[in-house]
């Protein structure tokens, strides 16, 4: 990930918008093929990790 500081993008590893949002989960539902599938994961996969 990557934000935008003085006119330059920066390497991050959190988002500034959602710090608690855990990239490394998220990834492994990025280009799944059935976004309602992918969703539902998600979400339970989230719920495991609060």
């Amino acid at each position: 990930m990557y934000h935008l500081k003085d006119d330059q993008y920066e390497k991050c590893d959190r988002s500034q918008f959602l710090p608690g949002l855990d990239l490394k989960l998220l990834a492994n539902y990025v280009q799944h093929p059935e976004p309602l599938d992918t969703m539902l994961e998600f979400r339970q996969a989230l719920r495991k990790t609060l």
